[in-house]
């Protein structure tokens, strides 16, 4: 879809901003930038959503992740900060909706299991954001849930603010947003060349169309380090497929369980996702029955009733991850105009909101929007200690 303006021939357009990658983080930006009157050109290779995105299970849950870096942390906190009224806004603008549902995270703790506890830390109150919204329930409590957890299952720490959305809805909501309000769309359209003018970036080049902008914004993922290397730019990326498999139960679930190496995932129509395995520097999307039964399982080991649950697919994804785990997000200093906001592994759909509103307003502004960003900056890639080649 195109709505025309900014046309210089019938083959170069004109706009504020080019957003290259149609994933949950492009959409997001190109969503976000249009709502704040930016004009939006949307560039995707293949289809919208169609890669990382769709294979996701969709969980918000900053405090069962656990994340190492502080300023991970911090990013993932103002995400689901962010989501509620980004949600409303966009089903009051669209009609759709993403299916969102902060009815709670359960993180179980397995009897005599050392590593479980030290997951879920203390009993204690503290105040770190993480705890503001947490209680420790013991079985007798769960009840109340309606979670009927395994024998060995001894309690679990409840985090209330927490839960999921559907990534399909969300990006198509996105999309008809960002459209809108005037954004144009563009699928199967691959960018296959930079526009480099007085040493910054002014545009890219596909097959059949030229576009013009002052900003150029990557967010297509693994497909990010070719994009740079074409370019002279390292952008180290590299792919940890996941497997996740769909079941649906006789009786709905309400909250996500986040066990040990497994997360099941409440969705409509009494349907469950489990997920989900990793495994690093692999490119397919085969599904092994050996990660099925590994994910059944473990899954089984926190909710039993899941033994009689009928079985619906299974699929897998390619999760685009960095050396240190953690996004590139900000502008390139090497090429002004240039802009990243790519890898964000496992948690694209967490940080989405937080990533498109920090980036577009420091791409309208020209200044960091929150301090920490700049432990996100793409300079780390010269520390890194990591042979992405291997």
């Amino acid at each position: 879809m195109e709505n025309g303006y900014g046309m210089m021939s019938n083959q170069t357009m004109t706009a504020d901003l080019i957003v290259v990658g149609g994933g949950i983080v492009g959409l997001s930006a190109a969503f976000e930038a249009a709502r704040q009157g930016m004009k939006v050109v949307l560039l995707e290779r293949q289809q919208f959503a169609g890669g990382t995105t769709c294979a996701a299970a969709g969980m918000l849950a900053p405090s069962a992740e656990a994340f190492i870096h502080p300023s991970l942390s911090l990013l993932a906190w103002d995400s689901l900060e962010l989501y509620q009224p980004w949600v409303e806004e966009l089903w009051e603008l669209t009609g759709i909706d993403p299916e969102l549902r902060l009815r709670g995270v359960f993180v179980p703790e397995i009897e005599a299991s050392s590593a479980n506890s030290s997951r879920i830390s203390r009993r204690e109150p503290d105040l770190t954001p993480i705890n503001l919204h947490k209680r420790w329930l013991d079985r007798s409590r769960l009840a109340n849930l309606h979670i009927q957890v395994g024998k060995e299952v001894t309690g679990g720490a409840f985090y209330e603010n927490e839960g999921h959305i559907s990534p399909i809805k969300l990006s198509e909501a996105l999309l008809e947003g960002a459209r809108r309000l005037g954004a144009s769309c563009y699928e199967h359209e691959e960018v296959r060349e930079f526009i480099v003018r007085d040493k910054r970036i002014s545009g890219v080049k596909t097959a059949s169309k030229t576009f013009l902008a002052e900003h150029v914004l990557l967010c297509s993922g693994l497909e990010n380090e070719h994009l740079a290397r074409s370019i002279g730019l390292r952008m180290p990326h590299y792919a940890v497929k996941g497997e996740l498999l769909v079941l649906r139960l006789q009786t709905a679930l309400e909250s996500v369980v986040y066990g040990e190496g497994v997360y099941i995932v409440p969705k409509s129509q009494q349907r469950v996702y489990i997920g989900a395995t990793s495994f690093n520097h692999q490119y397919d999307h085969h599904v092994s029955a050996g990660s099925i039964v590994q994910l059944l399982e473990q899954a089984c080991r926190y909710l039993p009733e899941l033994r009689t649950a009928a079985w619906e697919q299974a699929w897998a994804g390619l999760r685009p991850c960095t050396p240190d785990q953690r996004p590139y997000l900000g502008p390139v200093h090497e090429l002004p105009g240039l802009w990243v906001a790519s890898g964000h592994y496992r948690n694209g759909i967490l940080l989405a909101p937080a990533t498109a509103s920090s980036m577009i307003d420091w791409i309208r502004t020209g200044s960091m929007p929150w301090s920490y960003l700049k432990d996100f900056g793409l300079e780390r890639v010269n520390q890194y200690a990591i042979e992405m080649t291997q």
